[in-house]
């Protein structure tokens, strides 16, 4: 829906530094097309897929497609906007997506214990020593160890870079000055550093192009039929 803004929209900071994410992702737009095209064709890339998950024996494991794209689509939007960090809080969630996705294909009783979460405290013990990271990994590395290589790469960049709380994350976005016989610490909710920047936008292209290659190990057939799997090898080239 297009709806004029209210009248009072604005009025405070949360208002105000909502519409400056949209003009930092227009400058973004402007200034690093490039980058911006590569997101566009990956967001393309999940669009196929996701309007041709019909008639799959494997369906379950396909409803995680249009959550993955979901996250892809928010990393993107942090990430065009200079919110570097939290950008890669949303990759992190992107990959995971697919992770799970993988694991349970690979081990389809594991979908009960997904499932079966919230039961009671056992299930969710139960739930979170199955579906750990590692171990999700080392499946997938089972299965195909160069896409397993890149995604276990992929994850720690997300961790060093924002989605955990460390010294990369937050320090990167700090600028520190002796004053007074004091520190000053500036914090910078929008990078503006254009290294810091580019990292960021390639990061979240790959992450986007790795989670579907994960896809593509659950659904070959699909893929090859919708002429993905050539895509996704020429951006695997160049990202």
């Amino acid at each position: 829906m297009n709806i004029p803004s209210p009248e009072d929209w604005g009025r405070d900071k949360l208002g105000r530094v909502i519409d400056m994410t949209r003009m930092n992702t227009l400058t973004t737009f402007v200034h690093n097309r490039e980058a911006y095209d590569v997101l566009a064709s990956i967001n393309a890339l999940f669009e196929t897929l996701n309007s041709n998950l019909a008639n799959t024996k494997k369906w379950f494991v396909t409803l995680f497609v249009p959550r993955c794209h979901s996250a892809f689509i928010a990393t993107t939007r942090l990430a065009l906007s200079g919110q570097n960090p939290e950008a890669y809080i949303l990759m992190r969630g992107c990959l995971e997506y697919a992770l799970y996705a993988f694991y349970i294909h690979r081990d389809p009783d594991s979908a009960q214990t997904f499932l079966h979460r919230h039961n009671d405290e056992a299930s969710l013990r139960k739930m979170k020593k199955e579906f750990r990271p590692k171990a999700m990994l080392d499946v997938l590395r089972a299965a195909n160890t160069p896409t397993a290589e890149v995604a276990t790469k992929l994850y720690e960049w997300t961790i060093n870079y924002g989605a955990h709380p460390n010294p990369h994350g937050m320090l990167t976005a700090m600028s520190f000055e002796k004053k007074n016989g004091g520190m000053i610490a500036e914090t910078e909710y929008f990078n503006n550093d254009p290294v810091i920047q580019g990292l960021c936008l390639k990061n979240a292209a790959r992450v986007g192009v790795y989670s579907l290659e994960i896809f593509r190990l659950i659904l070959p057939e699909r893929f090859a039929l919708l002429s993905l799997d050539l895509q996704l090898d020429r951006y695997k080239e160049t990202l």
